[in-house]
């Protein structure tokens, strides 16, 4: 995930989340302060114990990776008879329409939907998520968001190619919380984003290209389950050490390094060999996870060892490790 901005002033200019392409060749950016207003609405109808729905909207920008930009939501009224969980009005369609307009006279498109979630099992799409997208947002890619009801709100994105929306999430499930995205470090990207004009109808995805001001600057998130009692990303000084470390909190291990050492401004990626007993993983590394400095981890085992190797075009560094005992 990364965070965004233009060069007009920060009480200006619009900031974004960023998630980076996991089990889709898509990005995904949305609006930060479309957090705290989706929390609110989700906290309002949680605390009646009923699910929210609703659309996505915003753009398709141009960009070296395919990117989804979420500018605003949207709530969709609820069949009265529903219950608890969230089943769109009788009137879904006509609705949906209205809002297919109202956002072609801004430059912007549908991009999806959302949904809180109540229900006991894990956040996978509903029979009836499926039915309206496949329905309603058949041809193109659209995104499903789904979010915890209950805090902390953890959630995740599916991304829909052709009207089908895959078994696993399209983004590792992270914490939905404003406080959580503000905090983080900045990063400058390549340059090279730009407005691009409408796209041909017959293609179904419009591309409204966001205009926006001066070069961006993006903030790194790569974020698992991040419970708030777990020690924040190490804080060394040194630019030439990588500082890897483990500190643990119940069953999450939080695996941190020196985001700012001058190894991890030029590696283009990193491998973590993660030793949880007996069992052994890896997990790959891009170089805005890399920026972050922090990677939550569910050991199983009372031991836990990590080696980060980093891929470091013209440079030989040395893999770094650490290890974590259960106390």
């Amino acid at each position: 995930m990364a965070r965004r901005s233009d060069q007009r002033s920060s009480k200006q200019a619009p900031l974004y989340i960023r998630w980076a392409p996991f089990r889709s060749s898509y990005a995904i950016e949305m609006r930060l302060e479309l957090v705290g207003q989706l929390l609110a609405e989700i906290e309002r109808a949680a605390a009646a114990g009923l699910e929210v729905g609703g659309v996505l909207v915003g753009s398709f920008p141009r960009s070296k990776t395919p990117t989804l930009r979420i500018e605003e939501i949207e709530l969709m009224a609820r069949r009265p008879e529903g219950g608890a969980v969230y089943v769109p009005h009788p009137d879904a369609h006509r609705h949906l329409q209205n809002i297919r307009l109202r956002a072609q006279h801004h430059d912007r498109v549908v991009l999806g939907l959302f949904r809180s979630h109540v229900r006991s099992e894990p956040l996978v799409p509903s029979v009836t998520d499926r039915t309206l997208i496949a329905e309603e947002l058949a041809q193109g890619v659209y995104a499903l968001l789904l979010v915890e009801a209950r805090a902390p709100h953890f959630a995740a994105f599916f991304l829909a190619a052709g009207g089908q929306l895959p078994e696993e999430p399209s983004t590792r499930e992270f914490l939905l919380d404003e406080d959580e995205f503000k905090s983080l470090p900045e990063i400058r990207p390549a340059s090279g984003a730009s407005r691009q004009p409408r796209g041909r109808e017959a293609s179904k995805i419009p591309f409204y290209g966001l205009l926006v001001l001066g070069l961006a600057a993006v903030v790194a998130l790569f974020s698992w389950a991040l419970p708030k009692s777990i020690a924040g990303p190490w804080s060394g000084r040194s630019p030439d050490q990588l500082g890897l470390a483990l500190s643990a909190a119940g069953h999450v291990v939080r695996i941190a390094w020196n985001h700012s050492a001058n190894a991890i401004s030029s590696a283009q990626g990193a491998t973590l060999l993660i030793v949880d007993g007996k069992a052994r993983r890896e997990v790959k590394l891009g170089p805005d996870e890399l920026r972050l400095g922090t990677l939550d981890y569910q050991h199983a085992a009372p031991n836990v060892e990590v080696t980060m190797t980093l891929e470091t075009p013209g440079a030989s560094i040395p893999p770094q490790s650490a290890r974590w005992t259960q106390q």
